[in-house]
């Protein structure tokens, strides 16, 4: 249990001044796994709490934002509410992404408490661009106006993982075109 407070400390997913309480929490109920402790550190915050199971994102809200963005900060959002926008984290107090997506959104932002396996499950289906290279791709909305611009069913596609590459692999051909005209264009020049 301490290992398990001690990782979840130093990634932000519960607070150290809760270390305390948190820890008499889980041994008076017998808890001993992330979801208890992150439904815990909901309630204490006023945060919701989810497993995701029984959430459906908005597509068209997915779609104003870059997915890498979403996927380096590990972010979700889910629906657009009266008081902002949903956002699933697994990271109520590593602050920083959600502030850049606050600020990208021009609106408030809630959090909603996830378990960390589940949001990035979550994030690879609802994506549904090859996840494991949106590090190498940067902040460009490219992704994110996919669904929006050319029609395409966000849902459908994270089903068919033959689009996914095709996909993949028409991007990476038009940065590679791109990267060599660029360099043909600085030698004739």
């Amino acid at each position: 249990m301490t290992e398990l407070l001690d990782t979840l400390i130093d990634e932000g997913r519960v607070a150290a001044s809760d270390r305390e309480r948190l820890a008499c929490f889980l041994a008076d109920t017998a808890g001993d796994g992330e979801g208890d402790c992150l439904r815990w550190t909901a309630e204490r915050y006023g945060v919701r709490y989810s497993d995701l199971r029984d959430e459906s994102p908005d597509a068209a809200l997915l779609a104003r934002f870059p997915a890498a963005t979403l996927w380096r900060e590990e972010l979700l959002p889910l629906r657009q509410m009266g008081q902002g926008i949903e956002v699933a984290t697994s990271a109520l107090f590593r602050t920083e992404g959600m502030d850049a997506l606050r600020r990208q959104a021009g609106e408030e932002l809630v959090p909603v408490l996830v378990p960390d396996e589940a949001l990035r499950a979550a994030l690879k289906t609802r994506l549904a661009i090859g996840a494991d290279r949106l590090d190498s791709l940067g902040d460009g909305g490219v992704f994110a106006s996919a669904d929006a611009d050319l029609g395409v069913d966000l849902e459908e596609a994270a089903h068919d993982a033959s689009i996914i590459r095709f996909v993949n692999q028409i991007f990476t051909d038009a940065i590679r075109q791109r990267n060599h005209g660029h360099s043909s264009r600085a030698l004739r020049g």
